[in-house]
């Protein structure tokens, strides 16, 4: 095999015991880290005169403010590379991992084959020399590793309590990440390159410095001259536009990132890359204090740039009218309506705004609740409008899951639009699917299957069979039918949708990709998790191809990595939920239901896949984000209780298997029943728990009684994990010939499944 590589050697001359022995720790520092933006490990070894040596991914690329200023790169560019340093050094930092040295030099940009298109950049983290590991002994690493090096830092990106000499947290890489984003989009250091004091001034926004001549020096000793007319040029716009586009959000969000004091900074490196992707997307970034007009001017730039729903809900009232207006032939009446619109608009603002409120600020849920009566009032001769308005707020509302609230905003809303636009037509049909929706959400199956019916019938008698306009219609009520487990019925709606989304998903990939979601749910509930992968490729492809918003893609790629672990492909589905997980922390922030979601399956995923301690940091965090979100006592927490309760009694600590076994066993008898699937899996594993703490007599008798009651079941993985458990019991009590029984029973159905590392290859004898 011919591979260009890179090789890191210890030279000769200072391969001390102690730099040796640090020059170990890294390389079992960076076989733990695998991820797309940090360069890889491939291998390592001793040279012929006995120094040590590792070999890395060869990275042929250049620093990233080198190659940013080379190809002109405007800002926006910029600062997506700069959420892919990001997104490495938040994974890291989730493996307790400190870089300690973020600088451009450390961070190369290469360009792979971009298929059919130009090359695109790919960033790689390299370096991880002078790391520190929070904690050493959960990576099998000594405390030497953080010790030797403590001092060691490049004085122009090192954090102030780096150059104090105080301890190092993720905050210092926070500090540094802030720096290089200064220098990515400035062009100046934001200090001097003098050996920095450890309190230098604050440094001037980004906007003013854009506007500077300095002469900065490098890290060879010479100098260069830094001129406005240089770095527009670098960045491919004028000055002055340079600056407007620093001025505001991203004057803050660096400035937040390089303050002096660790705790006012960002508290991840996620969040500072969430509110990059937010000030991409027009939305409100967090390091800015959350004013009516700051939000206000928020709205307008995401309405400009068509995403985000919150937008629409303003403007939405004011264009209504205005186009109404003008495709009615601009007539008094509507001319009347467009400015009662607007009188709305500005009664509205000025409730909401802080000089009148004495400081209240509102969150969208607040300024829905305020204004939804006054919206109520003064549009009720307007009922058109009303209906529209109606419609956003409710599903708004429901999107927050506030669905008390969101059910009588779109029962009004259907009933206006039948009032005004009669019984037959298409905004009717579009109220009946919000409506759907909702009731779907809540678990009004009965409901929503009845709602999404009429919409159908409605949408047939409009454009007749086969029209791609029904499709919406087939994909809810096959929603429905997989919800309620009626896999059958399920299959027929999709089957007929797909038949009409397939010819077409080139031109209408929305579509398409609303039933391939439910083509995949279908395959999981069939137990079919190779065909669940499948169909969670083909999503990634379709989003990569139509640009879909991140959270989607976040959702795709926690499909399909939950369906490769369901598989028995760890490894990707580590890397899958990694990416997910990102994903979900630059679009949410660094905590919300999604996040809490895919940290619970990335801890089982670590554990199935035996990296303990990984998995031992993960799961705690993620039992307390799914109480948080989900509520103690959800499936959500009772799925993690459940696999950390595993992975407890897998790694020989039985008391703690048993306690969380316990929670996890009366959690599931509360939620399914005491003879649910997840109730016989938690109790037979908590009856080994119990064997291992000294309770034999009592533990055997529990696993045998729900043997009894399992026996009879038809074969499948819930019956061969309890299969799985007797097994176990019977090695225990020496009894090896019952044992091999069981594990023979259980093999087939769990080789294929996160349980196949328990039951091995399959036997060619038999």
């Amino acid at each position: 095999l011919r591979l260009r590589v890179a090789l890191k050697v210890v030279r000769r001359g200072l391969d001390t015991a102690d730099v040796r022995h640090r020059f170990r720790q890294e390389h079992r520092l960076l076989a733990a880290l695998d991820h797309p933006h940090i360069a890889r490990l491939l291998d390592g070894g001793v040279t012929a005169d006995g120094l040590p040596y590792f070999v890395m991914e060869y990275v042929d690329g250049e620093p990233i403010d080198a190659y940013c200023d080379r190809r002109q790169l405007p800002v926006e560019a910029r600062l997506r590379l700069f959420g892919d340093v990001c997104a490495a050094v938040q994974y890291a930092h989730q493996r307790l991992v400190v870089h300690r040295d973020l600088k451009p030099s450390n961070i190369l940009v290469a360009e792979a084959d971009g298929g059919t298109g130009p090359p695109r950049p790919v960033v790689k983290l390299l370096d991880f020399g002078i790391a520190k590991v929070l904690q050493p002994d959960r990576l099998g690493l000594s405390g030497l590793f953080t010790r030797a090096e403590h001092r060691m830092l490049t004085p122009a990106y090192a954090s102030p309590e780096q150059l104090r000499g105080e301890s190092v947290t993720t905050a210092s890489d926070v500090f540094g990440l802030g720096v290089l984003l200064y220098e990515l989009l400035t062009g100046h250091p934001p200090r001097p390159r003098r050996p920095p004091a450890p309190v230098d001034p604050d440094p001037v926004r980004p906007s003013e410095a854009v506007r500077r001549t300095e002469t900065v020096a490098r890290s060879d000793g010479t100098t260069r001259t830094v001129t406005p007319a240089d770095v527009a040029a670098a960045r491919g716009a004028p000055t002055e536009r340079l600056r407007r586009s620093l001025a505001g959000d991203l004057d803050t969000v660096v400035l937040m990132a390089l303050r002096r004091e660790p705790e006012r900074r960002y508290a991840s490196a996620a969040e500072l890359a969430d509110d990059v992707a937010r000030h991409l997307a027009g939305q409100t970034v967090r390091a800015r204090p959350d004013t009516v007009g700051y939000r206000a001017s928020a709205f307008v730039r995401r309405h400009r740039l068509g995403v985000a729903a919150a937008a629409l809900f303003v403007v939405l009232l004011a264009g209504f009218a205005a186009t109404t207006a003008v495709e009615r032939g601009r007539t008094a009446r509507e001319a009347a309506r467009a400015r009662a619109v607007a009188d709305v608009l500005g009664g509205l603002f000025a409730a909401t705004n802080p000089t009148v409120a004495q400081g209240d600020t509102l969150t969208v849920y607040e300024f829905l609740q305020r204004s939804e009566g006054r919206l109520r009032g003064e549009l009720a001769g307007q009922p058109d409008v009303l209906a529209e308005v109606l419609g956003v707020i409710g599903g708004a509302y429901r999107d927050m899951t506030q669905f008390d609230r969101a059910e009588p905003a779109l029962r009004d809303a259907l009933a206006l639009r039948r009032a005004t636009r009669g019984p037959r037509h298409p905004l009717v049909a579009d109220a009946l699917g919000e409506l759907a929706t909702l009731q779907f959400m809540r678990d009004d199956l009965d409901g929503a299957l009845a709602t999404a019916r009429e919409r159908l019938a409605l949408l047939r008698s409009l454009y007749g069979d086969g029209d791609p306009r029904l499709v919406p219609a087939y994909g809810r009520i096959a929603a429905v039918h997989l919800q309620a487990h009626r896999l059958d019925s399920a299959r027929v709606w999709l089957d007929a949708g797909l038949a009409i989304t397939r010819p077409r998903q080139r031109a209408d990939p929305e579509r398409h990709l609303g039933l391939v979601g439910l083509d995949g749910w279908y395959y999981a509930e069939t137990g079919d998790h190779a065909a669940s992968v499948r169909v969670a490729r083909e999503i990634l492809a379709l989003h990569r191809r139509t640009g879909a918003p991140l959270a989607d893609v976040a959702l795709a790629e926690r499909i399909l990595g939950d369906q490769l672990f369901e598989t028995g492909d760890f490894a990707g589905a580590t890397r899958a939920l990694d990416r997910s997980l990102a994903d979900y922390r630059r679009v949410f922030g660094p905590s919300s239901r999604y996040v809490a979601l895919v940290a619970g399956h990335l801890a089982a995923a670590h554990a199935a896949a035996g990296h303990a301690a990984l998995a031992d940091s993960l799961f705690p965090v993620a039992l307390a984000s799914k109480a948080r979100f989900f509520g103690p006592d959800s499936p959500e927490a009772g799925h993690t209780l459940l696999a950390a309760g595993r992975h407890a009694l897998r790694q020989g600590r039985p008391a703690e298997a048993d306690r969380l076994l316990a929670r996890a066993e009366a959690l599931w008898s509360a939620a399914r029943g005491p003879e649910s699937a997840e109730r016989r899996q938690a109790s037979a594993l908590r009856a080994l728990a119990r064997y291992d703490t000294g309770q034999r007599d009592a533990a055997a008798d529990t696993l045998e009684a729900i043997w009894d009651r399992a026996r009879n079941d038809r074969p499948d993985r819930s019956r061969a994990v309890i299969q799985l458990a007797l097994r176990d019991l019977r090695r225990r009590q020496g009894r090896t010939a019952d044992a091999d029984a069981f594990h023979r029973a259980a093999a087939p159905l769990l080789r294929a499944s996160p349980l196949r590392r328990e039951v091995g290859p399959p036997d060619r004898r038999q």
